[in-house]
């Protein structure tokens, strides 16, 4: 499971991710129940668009409260450039 940290609400159904944690039940590296319910548990993230980052943009993860999904929009030289990668459904695991 991966685990992400659910920062700044931008609208109803776009929440900024603001950590991404690979090992969060990990005895050495893992995170607490406190810090779990921070956020959502997911299976995996989208794939970022190859093209857009070789053009550099940067992609900048969100999660959709409503659908349980989670999406990149893409930035170039900080100009939002309104572009959606897949979204992903998913289940929590609390």
């Amino acid at each position: 499971m991966i685990f992400i940290k659910l920062g700044e609400k931008i609208e109803e159904k776009k929440v900024r991710v603001s950590l991404i944690h690979y090992m969060p039940f990990d005895e050495k590296e893992g995170l607490s129940d406190n810090e779990i319910s921070q956020g959502v548990l997911v299976e995996n993230l989208p794939e970022k668009d190859k093209i857009l980052l070789a053009q550099g943009s940067k992609a900048l993860l969100y999660y959709n409260p409503n659908d349980k999904s989670l999406f990149y929009e893409y930035e170039q030289n900080g100009e939002n450039l309104n572009e959606t990668k897949r979204r992903f459904s998913f289940f929590s695991k609390k």
